[in-house]
């Protein structure tokens, strides 16, 4: 069989790649191998910072932002203040598995405003919450897109269903505001437990790493290092426990 690693496609037009497997007289790039045997030791770690990325694209504006050859134009969902049904709050449920409590998370929403008034400076201001909990203030002038990050303690994430809401308290001065929710993303310490017998992880530290993985199924893993994509690396001699 062919052994094959590739990576997805990071276009905003397809979340498909191709890739073209010939056979020819010159070998191909093989994939080295590492030892990774758990008894060498290393400093322990049980998680990860993981992160969760929340996008739908429901509406297309094509004048938003008016400018911009390769931009994001689609959104997820509008938020508004003043006429005839306004919308001030929104709120968005996300399912969390394994969140480690007493650590720091992250919440980086992106909102784009669509209206704008001459001499009001911001004339968007949004509360972004988690649990009912509020962890930021965004606020920001006309037809911008801020990405900022909020950092909050991770005892406000449980296990399960959680919420994000942004809600708009309408006390800029302008007669009207009206933005859209495009993605938001959120970074929390997690344990490194398998879901569906697949786990990827990314954690940083010097020297030697001793992890251990919990979750799976089956004792038979297939292990690979991917800190450079071009160059992935097949992990050898990792021991399997109860």
């Amino acid at each position: 069989y062919i052994l094959f690693y590739g990576q997805a496609s990071n276009s905003k037009y397809s979340v498909e790649n191709i890739y073209r497997l010939s056979w020819g007289l010159v070998n191909g790039l093989r994939m080295p191998t590492r030892d990774a045997d758990p008894t060498q030791g290393g400093s322990p770690s049980d998680w990860y910072q993981a992160r969760l990325h929340q996008e739908q694209n429901k509406t297309y504006i094509s004048v938003l932002p008016p400018t911009g050859e390769d931009v994001d134009r689609w959104y997820w969902e509008s938020y508004s203040i003043g006429g005839r049904t306004g919308h001030p709050s929104r709120s968005y449920n996300f399912s969390l598995s394994s969140p480690v409590p007493g650590g720091t998370a992250s919440l980086r929403p992106a909102v784009r405003g669509l209206t704008s008034f001459f001499g009001i400076n911001p004339d968007h201001r949004l509360y972004y919450f988690i649990n009912d909990t509020q962890v930021g203030t965004g606020a920001w002038k006309g037809q911008g897109q801020p990405e900022i990050s909020y950092s909050f303690d991770s005892d406000l994430l449980q296990e399960g269903t959680n919420t994000f809401r942004l809600t708009a308290p309408g006390d800029t001065g302008a007669s009207d505001e009206v933005g859209y929710l495009n993605w938001f993303e959120l970074s929390y310490p997690r344990r490194l437990r398998a879901e569906n017998d697949s786990l990827l992880f990314s954690r940083t530290l010097p020297g030697r790493l001793h992890f251990t993985l919990q979750g799976f199924t089956t004792a038979d893993l297939e292990l690979y290092d991917l800190s450079d994509p071009a160059m992935p690396v097949r992990l050898q001699n990792a021991k399997a426990g109860n």
